[in-house]
């Protein structure tokens, strides 16, 4: 697992979402944040930058 898909994948478990309810916050498929928490595909820039916004942090912490 790469570090990207380390990083959302604790983060997410960290605010308590399960992969549906952040796949929802961020309006792509469950199946989507699933694929970047197992390192099969990685998140374009424009999503990460969504989801450093939901979690708070820096986008260089994802």
């Amino acid at each position: 697992m790469g570090k990207i898909a380390k990083n959302i994948r604790h983060l997410r478990m960290l605010n308590g979402w399960s992969q549906e309810q952040f796949a929802q916050k961020l309006g792509i498929s469950r199946a989507r944040v699933g694929s970047y928490e197992e390192s099969r595909c990685e998140p374009p820039i424009a999503l990460l930058i969504r989801m450093s916004e939901f979690f708070h942090v820096a986008i260089d912490a994802l």
